[in-house]
């Protein structure tokens, strides 16, 4: 089983729409999540602000739209960074993929 996914684009304004399509292959459920997550010092932190799911029986092309929140915003700090991706598995036991997109004013990660 297998998943890979293709965004209309990567840079996005807090609250706009992200579209694409996960395709697949395999047996089981698709599922596409709009996901922030934290890396650096200290306790690591994922937030999942959006889902999708469909099913698929062979080989299909599953098209998402997840709408971003207004916070928080992409950020790339000294000692920890907040990131946003698009993650699509097929579930059970299926393939994982995902790709990091950015969501902040100006389409461009804040830094200190």
């Amino acid at each position: 089983m297998s998943v890979e996914l293709s965004l209309d684009r990567t840079d996005f304004e807090p609250g706009e729409v992200v579209t694409g399509t996960a395709r697949a292959q395999g047996r089981g459920r698709v599922v596409v999540s709009l996901l922030w997550y934290t890396a650096g010092r200290g306790t690591e932190d994922v937030g999942i602000v959006a889902r999708q799911e469909g099913e698929v029986d062979g080989e299909a092309s599953v098209p998402f739209s997840l709408r971003l929140p207004t916070q928080p915003w992409s950020f790339s700090g000294t000692l920890v960074s907040v990131s946003w991706a698009v993650e699509a598995s097929i579930e059970p036991n299926g393939g994982v993929t995902r790709q990091d997109i950015v969501s902040a004013p100006g389409r461009r990660p804040r830094s200190p």
